[in-house]
């Protein structure tokens, strides 16, 4: 057996020690945390000279709470632990409790995505890559739940490609497609279908389906999760790990499978249509609202989240409030996380987030979710003072307060992000041909680019900014300007008013063109 197989051994046993210590203290002083460490020998590598580490204890969203991450070195292996040829890594996560998240990727390529981890896991990682395929063993006392999420993970794909791509259309295709953009994407996404790149996508009207397109929705509605190959897969396994982590599993792929299917009912619940009805209520009796492991399954994210979809579309259906559909189906730390993923999702596009923040507030009662929307709230506030000092093009440094009574429009954006993109496209770029000879307006783009040179070569290009704009960048996501203001998604804007405070930020990207600049107008006045 290899040094590093001794290793993984030796911390197992250590940490399994320690969980039998823990267990026989008296009940009221039981700590409930342990560590977890993970190994791997990367073959063939590429540029894997360090590993990025992404830890959820707790997680709501991807973006909520925020992340713990950080790097680790990889070193060269040697002939005394038996990997001469290989690339090694060792990551030891802090302690904790419950269920978390961890992902691991290298520039080169992702290691694990969104694995479920628990407190006294160790598992060494067997990586090979050749020819950009990836296979990858498992080793350790965890290794069997690395395993089965490994082909999860590829049962997924294999599902994923037995899916035709839909795009969602408007009452007819033919005004759908009159839209230029919209013609572009599908003739572009048809020639690579064609040229076996991808699939050929479905169009579907969301206003008046054809009765081919119907039959396509009941189809795809009623297709049952049985039959996928990550169900299979799961079963396959069902014996191989704790009953309890099996619940989590399960609850993965269940929840994977029913919110796609929520969120692509949502397009057709407005039309008033027999067909509707019909597989709106076959959808909901298919679709369990129950599932074994109790408040465990709070560690499942996809769970979490098809059960706010699943309470969208009853809100939406039955014309209740989102607040009035989750109490009467939901409870305890399950529905507190029900309600805060729907706010985290929403309250930035929300015409009033921090009431719709303030309306959670009055139904969570799990403590540590909590203090997340009481920060949001906080950092949100209309009035807040603005200030930064940041690099310009020039590489000169640029205050908010340069800018001091005049209105000034904040977008924060980065270079690869096709929503920033398509929002400067169709909406800012109207907005600052409008307000160019306005002397008492301003917008302000600011780039969250850790490669100066890309940052530069977007704002040239002129894709997602103007380079008329003042153009700012953070030079990375971690600036303090961000967490001020709570900013983890994009694109993201703030308006601020002439004496540099927050006058609003939520519900600003969901504005057309001309409701945004009739709103910084509003101020201009006051």
């Amino acid at each position: 057996m290899s040094s590093i197989l001794w290793r993984v051994a030796l911390i197992g046993l250590i940490i399994g020690l320690a969980q039998q210590m823990y267990a026989q203290l008296p009940e009221n002083e039981v700590v409930k945390q342990a560590p977890a460490v993970i190994y791997g020998e990367i073959s063939h590598y590429g540029d894997v000279d360090t590993v990025e580490v992404i830890f959820f204890e707790r997680f709501v969203t991807s973006n909520y709470p925020e992340a713990f991450s950080f790097q680790v070195a990889t070193v060269p292996g040697n002939a005394f632990q038996g990997n001469i040829k290989e690339r090694t890594f060792e990551i030891k996560l802090p302690l904790f409790s419950g269920p978390a998240q961890v992902s691991l990727r290298t520039k080169a390529y992702g290691i694990l995505k969104q694995f479920l981890i628990e407190p006294g896991d160790s598992v060494l990682l067997r990586i090979n890559t050749v020819n950009s395929q990836m296979s990858m063993g498992f080793v350790g006392n965890a290794a069997e739940k690395f395993r089965i999420q490994h082909e999860l993970a590829e049962a997924a794909v294999t599902d994923e490609l037995g899916t035709t791509p839909v795009m969602f259309g408007g009452v007819t295709q033919t005004k759908f497609f009159s839209n230029s953009t919209h013609q572009s994407a599908h003739k572009v996404a048809q020639a690579k279908a064609k040229e076996g790149y991808g699939r050929v996508l479905q169009y579907l009207s969301t206003g008046n389906p054809s009765n081919e397109e119907v039959d396509y929705i009941e189809q795809y509605l009623r297709e049952d999760i049985r039959e996928t190959a990550q169900w299979r897969a799961l079963e396959r396994n069902k014996s191989e790990i704790p009953e309890q982590f099996y619940n989590l599993l399960q609850a993965n792929v269940v929840g994977e499978f029913f919110s796609r299917r929520m969120r692509f009912l949502k397009n057709y619940l407005r039309i008033e249509n027999v067909w509707v009805d019909s597989v709106y209520k076959q959808l909901l009796a298919d679709s369990p609202l129950d599932l074994d492991g109790g408040d465990e399954l709070q560690y499942s994210e996809p769970y979490i989240n098809y059960l706010m979809e699943r309470m969208m579309v009853i809100a939406i259906k039955e014309g209740k409030s989102m607040t009035e559909a989750v109490r009467k189906q939901l409870s305890g730390v399950i529905r507190d996380k029900v309600i805060a993923r729907y706010v985290f999702q929403r309250y930035k596009v929300s015409p009033d987030g921090a009431g719709l923040v303030e309306k959670a507030l009055g139904q969570v009662e799990t403590p540590w979710i909590r203090e997340e929307l009481q920060g949001i709230l906080e950092n949100s506030s209309a009035g807040k003072a603005v200030t930064f000092e940041l690099p310009d093009t020039e590489d000169r440094l640029v205050k908010m307060s340069d800018f001091k009574g005049k209105v000034a429009l904040v977008d924060f954006w980065f270079t690869g992000c096709m929503p920033c993109k398509w929002l400067y496209q169709h909406t800012l770029k109207d907005l600052t041909q409008h307000f160019k000879d306005n002397d008492r307006f301003v917008k302000i783009a600011i780039s969250v680019d850790k490669d100066r040179a890309k940052w530069l070569k977007s704002v040239e290009e002129g894709e997602y900014t103007s380079p008329s704009s003042v153009n700012l960048t953070t030079t990375g996501n971690n600036h303090e300007l961000l967490d001020t203001f709570d900013v983890r998604s994009y694109p993201y804007l703030m308006l601020v008013d002439q004496e540099g405070r927050l006058f609003r930020s939520s519900g600003l990207g969901s504005l057309t063109t001309e409701e945004l600049i009739q709103e910084i107008e509003d101020l201009i006045e006051k």
